[in-house]
């Protein structure tokens, strides 16, 4: 067993290189197929890709809202406009390398939403388990209703697919939430509260995923293979260290994935394009939302309601 001092960096340069490897391969995989990739761009059908990229923005919508309604679960009164804004703008950090740096803008955000970073801090830790659990939900639930990775599987191996990825998701769900609790120093999000913001998250996979499998069917392939091919593409991005927004690893991933019912050039086709498509509407919503993000708004809050922090 490697010392606690030695654990953390070791993690990040195994995280590194791999992503680096998973880059060079999808680059590699890119030079190699281009031609062909080339005749599915030209022949993509424009009405697909338009479709799929308003479903991108609706789901970025609904993963911005989670963020307040996240912190208003928590007790505190935040203005929703603005921590929505607040949370567009930071998760462009993402793509700095380092999985810290949209941690880090959260919660310096943390003064202008009226709320303790510490309980920033918290929300972001159990936000973090949902989205993860809601992924691997949605991974599962996905895989059960179209194979990805293998051709086909019989039944009883979709059935303990499901099983498995509520199991794997409830432990993530929970063990983020204890870990959330200890930063907190208080209880977060028992019973209801708890199980809606894992519904708003697995309604925003799954909007993701949709997105994903109308791009897919622009490119001639498969719809509803690419809904839990990209959540599981973008849980291994996530679990790698080291790679930027998952760079490399999820497109890898979500390759391999398609393969089996998209053939492979397809698949890498909706890989990277998923990447392009989500990535501009990142974008370019973080520059809309910019400006509210930087201005505060007050907040008024009920007088029915005048216990909740503000």
């Amino acid at each position: 067993m490697l010392p606690d001092r030695f654990r953390g960096p070791v993690v990040r340069v195994i995280g590194g290189l791999l992503a680096v490897a998973t880059a060079a391969f999808v680059t590699l995989e890119l030079i190699r197929r281009w031609d062909d990739l080339s005749a599915i761009l030209r022949d993509a059908d424009l009405a697909w890709v338009l479709a799929s990229l308003a479903v991108f923005v609706v789901a970025e919508v609904a993963f911005a809202l989670a963020w307040p309604a996240t912190l208003r679960r928590l007790g505190h009164a935040v203005d929703t406009r603005t921590a929505a804004a607040t949370f567009l703008v930071t998760q462009t950090a993402k793509f700095v390398p380092g999985a810290i740096w949209p941690v880090v803008g959260r919660v310096g955000t943390a003064d202008r939403l009226g709320v303790p970073k510490r309980e920033v801090t918290a929300a972001v830790a159990l936000e973090t388990g949902m989205i993860v659990a809601a992924a691997l939900l949605v991974t599962g639930l996905g895989g059960a209703a179209s194979p990805i990775l293998f051709d086909d599987v019989g039944p009883g191996l979709r059935a303990l697919e499901i099983v498995a990825a509520g199991a794997a998701a409830g432990a993530v769900g929970v063990g983020a939430r204890h870990g959330a609790e200890r930063i907190a120093g208080r209880p977060l999000l028992r019973g209801r509260p708890f199980a809606e913001m894992l519904l708003w998250q697995v309604a925003v996979w799954t909007g993701y995923g949709l997105a994903t499998g109308l791009l897919s069917v622009g490119l001639d392939g498969p719809f509803t293979a690419a809904i839990g091919a990209f959540s599981l593409a973008w849980v291994a991005g996530f679990v790698v260290i080291g790679a930027p927004a998952g760079l490399g690893v999820r497109e890898a991933v979500l390759t391999a994935a398609l393969t089996p019912t998209a053939g492979a050039t397809t698949a890498l086709a909706v890989a990277v394009g998923s990447r392009a498509a989500w990535t501009l509407v990142q974008l370019v919503m973080a520059g809309v939302a910019l400006p509210a993000a930087g201005a505060p708004r007050p907040i008024e809050v009920p007088a029915d309601d005048a216990s909740l922090p503000c």
